[in-house]
């Protein structure tokens, strides 16, 4: 299910994402960044609480305090070229 914030669409975190853990008492360059192991759905189905492995051990945080960097291989599309900001980028086999 997609949510939008800021009139852009977006996805709930899915496991394997890597995030950005905000925190209010940190400068933004500082925030923790980790990997989504585990969702917790609300009564209504979609993601609202998370566990983000860090270097520092594992955190559960809302989704509200999550910014995701880049989604996991499960939440990629599987084209060879995807379109971001107006840009066309193509794929290259590993």
């Amino acid at each position: 299910m997609q949510r939008k914030i800021d009139g852009r669409a977006t996805s709930d975190p899915k496991e394997g994402d890597v995030v950005m853990i905000v925190d209010a008492t940190l400068p933004r360059n500082s925030w923790p960044r980790g990997e989504v192991i585990k969702t917790y759905p609300g009564p209504d189905g979609r993601t609202r609480v998370l566990d983000v492995r860090t270097s520092g051990g594992v955190l559960r945080r809302p989704t509200r305090k999550i910014i995701v960097l880049v989604p996991g291989a499960s939440s990629r599309p599987q084209e060879d070229v995807l379109r971001t900001a107006g840009r066309m980028l193509a794929m290259t086999p590993n």
